[in-house]
């Protein structure tokens, strides 16, 4: 990271293991570079940041903000099943 080389790869065994399991990919990361390379191929990218209320100035690149990985899991958990 964050070359997009290595996400390419990754992405690329992902789509060839588990074709048609999953439509979106999602990434978490504390790093802006990480994300928007992760961005680059596709994936949701979820930026863990105790300055994520500054996620608007990478509003390309961000798609999710928290500020540390037990709410962004909790987010996703209770929107993925409630």
């Amino acid at each position: 990271k964050p070359m997009i080389e290595s996400f390419h790869y990754v992405n690329n065994e992902i789509m060839r293991e588990n074709y048609q399991l999953m439509d979106e990919y999602y990434f978490f990361d504390d790093l802006i570079e990480n994300l928007r390379s992760a961005k680059k191929v596709g994936w949701k990218t979820i930026w863990i940041s105790p300055n994520y209320a500054q996620h608007k100035n990478y509003i390309d690149t961000i798609d999710y903000a928290f500020p540390n990985i037990y709410q962004a899991l909790m987010y996703f958990n209770k929107t993925k099943y409630y």
